[in-house]
């Protein structure tokens, strides 16, 4: 399992959560009730609402909707983009997910 850090930027960048992934499989913990909820949906659908950019001849449309599954090894970057837009309140927090440095203690 590849394990995450859930990060929130309000009053100073601190850990509010983590998640295990791989493909077979995902689990999460958090402090945070409004990240719980979010996550607790994801994982019961066991896919979420992301957006891509695709290309067409000369023509690239950005935020395309696209459904991402939990074992798409994109699902990471499209979860912590989601709780980024679910969550945010401008000018006072942001929360975002992180792969967990392994060289530290």
């Amino acid at each position: 399992m590849t394990k995450y850090n859930i990060l929130n930027s309000g009053g100073g960048v601190r850990v509010i959560g983590s998640i295990d992934w791989n493909p077979e499989d995902w689990d999460y913990q958090t402090s945070d009730a409004a990240v719980e909820r979010l996550l607790a949906e994801v994982k019961d659908k066991g896919t979420l609402n992301g957006f891509i950019s695709v290309e067409e001849g000369d023509v690239i449309y950005d935020f395309a909707p696209t459904k991402v599954e939990s074992s798409d090894p994109e699902f990471i970057g499209h979860l912590s983009d989601y709780l980024l837009r679910e969550t945010e309140i401008p000018g006072t927090r942001s929360i975002w997910i992180m792969e967990r440095d392994s060289t530290r203690a």
